[in-house]
Order: structure tokens, then C-alpha cells, then sequence
């Protein structure tokens, strides 16, 4: 998926899908010399570009950079609001929340990607994990409903440290659920908070990223944009900081402490499906995955072959149909899985 043929191939599929969309007021195909087209970023003050050193180094102007690379080929267009939440409520004004009030106007404006940068704010201000994910998931179908050619990106959230009621348990289930929408949506993802890794030396103040915090989140933009991976409940990510059972497209994820393990390590799975997925992981998990996932049962493979060692198990269940499966720690390595039956 990284090899640089692919990632110059996917850039120049995006455009070309992009360019032939712009429409001209009186509805004819406008050419691309005449009309760029447009990308929209539906957020916060991270959007808005606190935290950058100035307006040029926030990340949205970033993307839009590199999408050009130096021709005028797509237009940024920035509603975010400082202090907005994506949940409907009064602070910090009445009808400035990101859903529904400023969404009707993004709406209006028909973007052609469509890029949304939320929940900072909601964590702070208390908003309940249901209510956030709700706001989130209208957010994503009103988009598909109203521009169903739209390209859709689904940031997860950044990390925030010393803000009111902000708490990284929220963070963490809110950023699986946005992983889940993704998929349920069939829309892009950008992993802005794995890839931000909680380095709290980004973020001064510890709510905005400074200007390397906004060239990272720009970069999981761009990757999620170049790779083109539209997710789906069949081939889904799942990533998440720390130990615990989660639940995410009908799998389970049982991640185990170990005494050697950080306290704030990483589980990241890469295109989950019942052929096989790439993960890296800090702990031993257990996976038990959707019903009727498996008519036989399973013969797994890894590469590198070395991890397996005894250590790696899995198996069908014969009446449910599920997989189970036992996976250890990777070491830091990016493990493929395969799973053959």
C-alpha cells in the first residue's frame, strides 16, 4: 500500500475524480482551468489553526498543499469554529455546534472531499460517548445523503491533556467508535490520533497542536486520501491505546495486561477481514470474530513465520461459526496475518 508507484497512481486517481465534478452556477461542467474543485473541513479550533505558527502551517492549508503541489487544483474551504462542538448544545453559543448548524452550511457549499475534525470540545465539555458518536454518525450520512459523490474523511480525535472533563477512556471508545462509522459509512480514515501517539510535547497548551502536531495530522489526511481504502464492516481498522475488551463490526478485541507491557501501548489493525488483517501489537489479545465468519476451520500463517513460535493459535468455533483467535505481542513489528481454511 506504501510503495511510491501506488501512492503517485492513487494522487492522480483522486484528481482526476475530483476535477470533473466542479459544476459552473447554471449547472453545466465547469472545465478544470475554470474551477478548482474543493475541499471542506468541518471542525474546531485545530482547523481554524490554533496551535500552527501561522495560517499556512495549519494542517488543513497543508493538505490542500500538497494536493496542488504547486497547480491550483483544488480549493480549501475552512468552517470550523473555535470552541464548536459536533453535539447540539449551547456553548460556546446557541446553533454553533458543528451538527446541525454549521453542517447545513458546509452542505450548501458541495465539496468534493469532505474532511471532519471533531470532539476535542465534546470530551471537554462532558458530551456522553452515545450522544458524540449519534452527532457523528448524522454528520457522516447527511453528507452521503445530500453529495453522494463526496469523498468523506473521518479523522479521529486528537489527544488533549488539563481541559474540563477531559478524559483519555472517552478518547479512546469515542475513537473506536468513529473507526466503526468509517466502516459502517463506507468512507475514508484518518488515523490522526495514533499517528500523534499522545507526544504531549506537541501540544503546548494541551489542547492545540503546534506546527510539527499540525504536519502530522496532515499527513494521516494525505494518507487516508492516497490510499483511497474506502473501510466496510467486511475489511475495517482497528486501533487503540491500552488494555481492555472492545468491540467494534461484530469483533471482539480482549486485549491482556502483561508485566513487561506500557500502561499506554498500542494495538493497531490494519484491514481486518476473514482472510487476514496486519497488526502490530504492545500485549497479547484475543479475538473472537462475527458469526458465521467461517464454514471450515482455520490454518493461520504469519509473516515474519518467527512470531508464531507456539504462541499463536486459532480455531473455528463449529457452532457459531466464529473465529477465535490467540495473538502474541509483536515487538514493535508490523505482523501480516493470514488465514486460510
Amino acid at each position: 500500500m506504501n510503495h511510491p508507484l501506488f501512492r503517485v497512481l492513487s494522487f492522480l486517481i483522486i484528481l482526476l475524480g475530483l476535477l470533473p465534478a466542479a459544476i459552473r452556477a447554471d449547472g453545466e461542467p465547469a472545465s478544470a482551468a475554470s474551477k478548482p474543485g474543493t475541499i471542506l473541513f468541518l471542525g474546531d479550533s485545530i482547523s481554524v489553526g490554533v496551535g500552527a505558527g501561522e495560517p499556512g502551517k495549519r494542517y488543513s492549508t497543508l493538505v490542500t498543499n500538497f494536493l496542488n503541489q504547486g497547480e491550483k487544483k483544488i480549493e480549501e474551504v475552512n468552517v470550523a469554529i473555535s470552541g464548536s462542538t459536533l453535539v447540539d448544545q449551547l456553548w460556546p453559543a446557541p446553533k454553533s455546534s458543528g451538527y446541525p448548524y454549521v453542517l447545513e452550511k458546509a452542505l450548501a457549499l458541495k465539496p468534493d472531499i469532505f474532511v471532519i475534525q471533531h470532539g476535542t470540545n465534546d470530551n471537554a465539555v462532558g458530551a456522553s460517548i452515545g450522544e458524540f458518536l449519534w452527532s457523528y454518525r448524522q454528520t457522516v450520512r447527511a453528507v452521503k445523503e445530500k453529495l453522494p459523490q463526496t469523498k468523506i474523511v473521518c479523522m479521529t480525535i486528537c489527544p488533549s491533556w488539563g481541559i474540563t472533563n477531559a478524559t483519555e477512556e472517552w478518547l479512546n471508545q469515542v475513537n473506536i467508535g468513529i473507526q466503526e462509522i468509517a466502516a459502517l459509512e463506507n468512507t475514508l480514515l484518518a488515523h490522526t490520533h495514533f499517528r500523534l501517539q499522545n507526544r504531549r510535547d506537541l501540544f503546548p497548551d494541551g489542547i492545540h497542536p503546534n506546527d510539527e502536531g499540525h504536519r502530522i495530522m496532515a499527513e494521516s489526511v494525505i494518507d487516508a486520501l492516497q490510499e483511497d481504502n474506502v473501510k466496510s464492516k467486511d475489511t475495517f481498522d482497528f486501533i487503540c491505546q491500552g488494555t481492555g475488551q472492545y468491540r467494534i463490526c461484530g469483533t471482539v478485541f480482549d486485549i491482556k495486561t502483561r508485566d513487561s507491557a506500557p500502561t499506554d501501548g498500542w494495538v493497531c489493525f490494519r484491514n481486518m477481514q476473514k482472510g487476514g488483517f496486519t497488526y502490530l501489537s504492545d500485549y497479547p489479545i484475543e479475538i473472537t470474530t462475527p458469526f458465521l465468519w467461517y464454514d471450515k476451520d482455520v490454518v493461520i500463517n504469519t509473516i515474519p513465520k518467527d512470531l508464531a513460535n507456539g504462541n499463536l493459535q486459532g480455531r473455528r468455533d463449529p457452532y457459531r461459526g466464529c473465529g477465535n483467535f490467540s495473538l502474541p505481542p509483536t515487538g514493535g513489528r508490523e505482523v501480516i496475518v493470514e488465514i486460510g481454511w
